[in-house]
């Protein structure tokens, strides 16, 4: 189960590609149609795998006991459900204490959130793109897994897995966009835990088309180009927005931006604005 204010999507979808394209085979229900196999609905007559999206909207996350389960993000989301963002973060918490007890949780480094894990949980953490610059404030013993070397270029990411007894060098992300060597180590993290061979996650990754509406190149010329992206929270557009200019340095940007629920734009107007603010035009 993926759960997370941000890239749960890509992140349970990265999970069952890894898995779906290895000898360890998996079903699927995410939230969002994956481009390789144009559905969100994966089945399967062998694996006893299951990978979910766990959305925390009207707390239906709650309803899971998950074997492995990844929290990506608890940045404040949903306070027409939750109220305040502290109800919305111990929602999470409550979260960690279903993970079955032969299970493990696996969270992102530096999450405001402290997991109620049963007995016997593992209990695992990972951060994502580290250049030059960053490794030299970061302390390694903080992560489980990370990634290192991390190389972008000519439309292109490559970059080194590690983690406990296992580093996988040169994996090359399908979907080139700095978030997603975050989302990517997450992903390799879980399907490491459950088999996946090296040689199965670096073709796994490379292969990797994503989900629709992330990032998505509708029009690709010299003087324009068009993406579309599902981002509907303000940590998202400016995500966007900055993976946008790192793309196409010096161009003109325009953002067309599209509210996806009057409670969220009521709670995070400002945040919205700033976010936006970066774009060049506003529509």
């Amino acid at each position: 189960c993926v759960a997370g204010t941000h890239g749960k999507t890509t992140t349970s979808s990265m999970v069952a590609h890894l898995l779906k394209q290895s000898h360890v085979d998996c079903n699927a229900f995410l939230g969002g149609i994956l481009k390789n196999y144009n559905s969100n609905l994966m089945l399967s007559a062998e694996s006893d795998l299951t990978v979910i999206e766990a959305d925390e909207f009207d707390r239906s996350f709650h309803w899971l006991k998950p074997y492995m389960a990844v929290i990506t993000s608890a940045d404040p989301d949903h306070l027409d459900i939750y109220g305040t963002p502290e109800a919305y973060r111990e929602s999470f918490e409550h979260f960690t204490s279903l993970i079955r007890p032969d299970g493990c949780l696996l969270m992102k480094q530096g999450i405001n959130v402290t997991p109620r894990l049963q007995e016997g949980v593992k209990f695992y953490t990972y951060t994502g793109a580290l250049d030059t610059k960053e490794l030299s404030t970061f302390n390694s013993q903080l992560s489980t897994f990370y990634a290192e070397n991390v190389r972008i270029g000519g439309g292109e990411i490559f970059f080194d897995f590690v983690g406990p007894d296992v580093r996988i060098p040169d994996i090359q992300l399908g979907v080139p966009v700095k978030v997603n060597v975050e989302n990517g180590v997450a992903a390799i993290a879980l399907a490491w835990l459950n088999g996946v061979t090296p040689e199965e996650i670096k073709h796994g990754m490379a292969t990797f088309a994503g989900p629709r509406r992330r990032f998505d190149f509708h029009l690709k010329k010299e003087n324009i180009v068009l993406i579309d992206d599902y981002a509907h929270h303000p940590t998202e557009v400016s995500i966007t927005i900055d993976a946008a200019r790192k793309r196409f340095p010096g161009k003109r940007l325009i953002a067309i931006f599209k509210p996806h629920r009057v409670s969220r734009v009521f709670h995070f107007a400002d945040d919205f604005a700033a976010a936006l603010k970066k774009a060049d035009e506003v529509y």
